[in-house]
Parts: C-alpha cells; sequence; structure tokens
C-alpha cells in the first residue's frame, strides 16, 4: 500500500515539488483529510504508486484528493499488470502512464 511514497520522495527531491502520501481506505486515527499538511484547493496532484492491477489504488485516492480541491488528471505507475487500470482511470479522468508493463517484463 505505501510502495508509491519511496518513488514520490525520490520524485520531490528531483524536481524539488512537495510530495505528500495519501493513504487509500477508511480514515484512521482521526485523519480525515487526504493530504495533511495544508490546502489542496487548485494544486495540481500525480498520483503515484509502483503496481497497479485494476486501478482503485489510484483511483480512490484521486477522487479523495479531489474532494479536497486538489486538480488530479495524471497518474503514474512503475508497472501496470494489464488487469484494467487504465480503463478504469480513464472514466475518472485520470490518465495512466506505466514505465512497464506485465507483458514487457515478462516477454
Amino acid at each position: 500500500e505505501l510502495g508509491g511514497v519511496p518513488l514520490a520522495a525520490i520524485l520531490s527531491q528531483l524536481t524539488g515539488r512537495a510530495a505528500r502520501a495519501v493513504a487509500q481506505g477508511t480514515p484512521r486515527l482521526g485523519h480525515d483529510r487526504p493530504g495533511r499538511g495544508g490546502d489542496l484547493s487548485g494544486r495540481r496532484i500525480v498520483a503515484i504508486a509502483d503496481v497497479v492491477t485494476i486501478g482503485a489504488q489510484l483511483a480512490t485516492p484521486s477522487r479523495a484528493l479531489r474532494s479536497a480541491g486538489a486538480l488530479v488528471a495524471h497518474a503514474l505507475c512503475v508497472i501496470d499488470q494489464q488487469s484494467g487500470a487504465p480503463a478504469l482511470l480513464q472514466k475518472e479522468s485520470v490518465a495512466l502512464t506505466s514505465l512497464f508493463t506485465a507483458f514487457e517484463l515478462l516477454a
């Protein structure tokens, strides 16, 4: 569930842009807002994951970030397992870019 955090940290360091961790699922321990640490209204956010299957691991936090006012139009993953993630995210108006697909790694 937290595989995207190191990726976001590296991208943040390389680009000089802030990174925030957003946990998917039910808020716990009184954390009821996505991306704690500041106002997200109008901020462009890229959702990041290490591996995606059907895409819910990116769609769920994308919806939560949008409900907080963020603009989420893009998602990035290292491996797309080719189980429908791009189609699901397209329904959410989020374009997925993967560095590799399962097919490429198994070929």
